[in-house]
């Protein structure tokens, strides 16, 4: 149960696809001091977002790198 304090795994995902978005714009209008870290960083920021959608449809949090649960990654 959410209060109105709190935010969805989807407000949040949107979030980090509004840095993602910023990272990109950054890239190309040469705000970044490095154009492919900055889209690197929105690549990370976008699996970030799927991440967290996929933790609201299945109710299971996955890593934002390879998408798999902590039972399925071998560290």
């Amino acid at each position: 149960m959410t209060t109105t304090d709190e935010k969805t795994l989807e407000q949040h995902a949107a979030e980090w696809d509004a840095l993602a978005a910023d990272e990109e714009r950054f890239a190309v209008n040469g705000v970044a001091l490095i154009p492919e870290v900055a889209k690197n960083k929105a690549a990370l920021y976008r699996r970030t977002a799927e991440a967290l959608r996929i933790e609201a449809r299945t109710g299971v949090a996955v890593c934002a790198c390879c998408h798999k649960t902590t039972a399925q990654r071998k560290i």
